[in-house]
C-alpha cells in the first residue's frame, strides 16, 4: 500500500470521474487547494456517504495513484455542511465562500491563515450571524490575505462604506448588525467583480445571490 498524508480539509466542490468515481476538490490547511479521486463515490451505498457534500470538513487520509491524481483513502467528518443545507440564504452565502475560495487560490500552495478565516466564517453562519455581511467579511479577508486587498477608501457609496466598516473588523463584532439588502447585495457585488478580476474568471454565484438577509 502506498504511504498516505493526513490533511485538514473542507470540501469545495465535486465532479464526475468516469462511471464510477469522483474528483472531490478540497481546500485543505496544508497544502491549499488539492483535487482528489474518490473511488466508487457514484456507485449506489458507496462508503463515502455525506463526506464528499460541498461544505463538509474532514481529516483525510489520501495517496499518490498511478497517475498525477491523488486518491482519497479515508475521509473522517469533524463537521457536517447539512446544517446549512436546510437554509438556502446561509448555504447560498456559504457555497460562493467556496467558489471564491477556488477561483482566487492556486492549487498546492497553502494558505493557512485563509483556511482559518473560512472555518471561522462557517461557524458564525452555523451560529445564525448575518450571511450576506459574514460572506462579505470573509471575502474581505480573502482578498486581503491572497495579497489583493482593495482600495476602498474613496467609495463613498452605501456599499462602499459598509464594506470600509467591515474590513479588518472583528467577526463577532457582526452580531446583531442590520445593513439594508440592496446595499449588501450591491457590496456583494462589488466584491465578486474584484475577485473574478484578480481571478481571470466570472464568479458565478454573483448570478444567484438574492437580497441575502442581514439579521
Amino acid at each position: 500500500m502506498p504511504p498516505t498524508q493526513a490533511l485538514t480539509a473542507l470540501n469545495l466542490r465535486t465532479y464526475p470521474l468516469g462511471e464510477n468515481d469522483k474528483i472531490v476538490v478540497v481546500f485543505s490547511r496544508e497544502r491549499g487547494v488539492v483535487r482528489l479521486a474518490a473511488r466508487g463515490a457514484r456507485k449506489t451505498g458507496n462508503r463515502w456517504a455525506g463526506r464528499l457534500e460541498p461544505l463538509a470538513r474532514n481529516s483525510l487520509q489520501v495517496s499518490h495513484g498511478r497517475g498525477s491524481l491523488e486518491v482519497l483513502v479515508s475521509a473522517d467528518t469533524r463537521v457536517s455542511g447539512a446544517a446549512l443545507m436546510g437554509d438556502l440564504d446561509r448555504l447560498m452565502a456559504a457555497l460562493r465562500m467556496a467558489e471564491v475560495t477556488f477561483a482566487l487560490l492556486p492549487e498546492h500552495e497553502p494558505h493557512p491563515e485563509v483556511f482559518d478565516a473560512l472555518e471561522a466564517a462557517l461557524d458564525l453562519l452555523m451560529e445564525r450571524f448575518s450571511p450576506s455581511l459574514v460572506g462579505l467579511w470573509y471575502e474581505l479577508e480573502l482578498l486581503d490575505m491572497a495579497g489583493y486587498r482593495p482600495d476602498l477608501a474613496t467609495d463613498r457609496s452605501l456599499a462602499g462604506r459598509l464594506l470600509n466598516a467591515i474590513q479588518g473588523a472583528d467577526p463577532r463584532r457582526l452580531r446583531g448588525v442590520a445593513a439594508p439588502p440592496e446595499v449588501a447585495l450591491e457590496a456583494a457585488r462589488i466584491l465578486g467583480g474584484i475577485v473574478g478580476k484578480h481571478a481571470q474568471t466570472e464568479i458565478r454565484s454573483s448570478d444567484l445571490m438574492r437580497q441575502l438577509p442581514t439579521s
